[in-house]
């Protein structure tokens, strides 16, 4: 079983991580516990902290104040060493447009003294892995924008490192090509990679993440288990309702009060089971609409989200 032996290993830790930009505090007292082999996700609206979190977990910013240990080692004073076993993927890129995949990635990969031969049967496994083989030749330029972020990605993990941060790494990609890195990541963390994914993607984190950490303002305002945060507000169940023809022409409003509406499906707020079910009649009756189906939904993570950011800003007025 993944990390069985090592479940308890700390191979991230933070403590009271602070950075000032002048003035302006970004990241206020932030402390961190990751296990090896987690999949760990960082949430938080933007200007929340996160970017100038994870710069200052690996090394590309200065430390106000507080301390950063990676594989139990003081970041500060063993920051060359630890460099080498991270991978970090940003959203943007910083490959060589003008190079082919192949050469960028062979240069990445000598950067890191990972070995030609070595390196150039990564780079065919990694490039085919993704359907991409047929690209080892093109200049990164004439890539598409998928291909150009699936190939920063390889640059950024051909050394095999033992933790990768990645930073909004599907933003703006297709459904098709963030399903491939998702398989992608979710193999390397089946062989112990400890991965730190942000994303404003919801269900990437709610897909892939173990645990998961909110900041909000600068500060953590949640750390646990991603089952955790579904007890939080246990009571919120959702009606989700599927008709048979587009909701958008009737009068929804006039059947119910707490809904959103989404082609053929109907979510509503539960609040009083009887009196949900009996509306839903009514509007199918009167409506001559067919219900296909009922089902009830528990919480989202973005739901759960909105709601720790709202509580949160409430507690501070």
């Amino acid at each position: 079983i993944k990390g069985l032996d090592t479940m308890q290993e700390t191979i991230i830790k933070a403590e009271k991580l602070t950075k000032y930009y002048d003035d302006l505090l970004a990241v206020d007292e932030v402390s961190l516990d990751i296990k090896k082999g987690d999949f760990f996700g960082f949430l938080g609206p933007n200007g929340a902290g996160k970017t100038t979190t994870i710069k200052m977990l690996t090394g590309l910013t200065t430390i106000s104040s507080g301390r950063v240990e990676v594989f139990g080692k003081m970041l500060d004073r063993n920051s060359n060493y630890i460099k080498t076993r991270i991978g970090v993927i940003e959203d943007i890129s910083n490959l060589f447009v003008d190079l082919t995949v192949f050469d960028n990635l062979i240069f990445k990969a000598r950067m890191f003294g990972v070995p030609k031969n070595v390196a150039k049967e990564r780079i065919e496994k990694y490039l085919t892995d993704f359907n991409l083989i047929s690209k080892i030749r093109t200049k990164f330029l004439l890539l598409s924008k998928g291909q150009k972020r699936i190939i920063s990605i390889i640059s950024s993990i051909i050394h095999r490192p033992s933790i990768i941060f990645l930073d909004e790494p599907t933003i703006g990609l297709d459904i098709k090509a963030r399903n491939k890195i998702y398989e992608f990541l979710r193999n390397l963390n089946r062989d112990d990679t400890t991965i730190f994914l942000t994303s404003h993607y919801f269900e990437e984190i709610e897909l892939l993440c173990d645990s998961i950490t909110v900041i909000n303002k600068g500060k953590i305002i949640y750390n646990g288990k991603m089952e955790q945060i579904k007890q939080l507000f246990p009571a919120d169940k959702v009606f989700v309702v599927k008709f048979d023809k587009q909701l958008d022409k009737f009068p929804l409003e006039k059947y119910f009060a707490n809904f959103k509406a989404n082609k053929k499906s109907l979510y509503l707020q539960n609040i009083d089971t009887a009196k949900i079910l009996e509306n839903i009649s009514k509007f199918a009756k009167d409506n001559d609409i067919k219900i296909i189906e009922i089902n009830t939904e528990g919480n989202k993570l973005e739901d759960l989200f909105v709601k720790l950011i709202q509580k949160d800003d409430s507690d501070e007025k």
